[in-house]
């Protein structure tokens, strides 16, 4: 904890010369979504339909009715574990510039099906959907 707030700290004296105060104060706001925040702020989400490749899986994400205009929701990212794809975002303010659409990928899988859950042990990994890997 002391060494983010060094970080942070570092981050707000130094970057700005970098990239200006809008990125750093977006940078330096980013943190990881619980599932309580998903829910609250968001209003939930869902998964869509997965696009395979020999390789890799990736699903776009929707994150629903945003409450705050001023958030954002970025990075999404999923992993493997056991017989579940856990899904996880990270919230934090907006650049000013259109956020991208969340796709989240990983490397396929085996075959056989997946619960797909949000990544927040404190939430019990609520299952958001359901996917068949061939």
């Amino acid at each position: 904890m002391i060494r983010q707030k060094r970080l942070s700290v570092l981050a707000f004296m130094a970057l700005p010369a970098i990239t200006g105060c809008t990125g750093v104060l977006v940078w330096a706001s980013e943190e990881d979504a619980s599932w309580l925040y998903i829910r609250q702020n968001c209003h939930g989400m869902t998964i869509g339909p997965a696009s395979a490749t020999q390789t890799g899986l990736s699903f776009p994400i929707d994150v629903h009715d945003v409450v705050n205009s001023s958030m954002c929701i970025y990075d999404a990212r999923m992993r493997l574990a056991d017989n579940r794809i856990l899904v996880s975002v990270r919230h934090g303010l907006c650049s000013g510039s259109t956020p991208s659409p969340l796709v989240a990928s990983l490397p396929k899988p085996a075959p056989g099906e997946y619960a797909i859950a949000y990544d927040d042990p404190a939430a019990d990994f609520p299952v958001i959907a359901r996917a068949h890997v061939e």
